[in-house]
């Protein structure tokens, strides 16, 4: 999913050169945290990658309702919110508890991984043309 460019491997070593560097500046950039703010900011993209998953649940009820799935939740869409509702509360508490500095760097962090999403599905849907 990500661009072309992560995949290209260093000719003498075949390793994917340019992801390793984006990997190794990733870490680097995290040296200055504490442990704790760490867990917090690791908590804050969890929480937030979970309710991204109970809104592809949501969207996935209303638009497909007669998919077959392997798993069925009882009571309809009633039921889905009633399973779904108190653990996306949960996560909005972890997301508010957490203080400002991983507030601040989860917030900037989900812009950076949306930009590059609709980046590298530019660059796909321009491959398809």
């Amino acid at each position: 999913m990500l661009p072309g460019l992560f995949a290209r491997l260093h000719p003498a070593h075949g390793t994917p050169k340019f992801a390793i560097l984006f990997n190794t500046l990733g870490a680097a950039l995290l040296i200055p945290f504490s442990f704790q703010e760490l867990l917090e900011l690791d908590m804050f993209l969890y929480a937030a990658a979970l309710i991204l998953e109970f809104c592809a649940l949501f969207q996935l009820r209303l638009k497909k309702p007669d998919m077959p799935r392997p798993y069925r939740i009882p009571f309809g869409m009633a039921g889905v919110a009633a399973l779904s509702l108190p653990p996306i509360c949960l996560c909005f508490l972890s997301i508010g508890i957490s203080n400002k500095l991983s507030k601040g760097v989860g917030i900037m962090i989900v812009i950076i991984g949306v930009l590059i999403y609709h980046w590298a599905n530019k660059g796909a849907s321009r491959s398809t043309i």
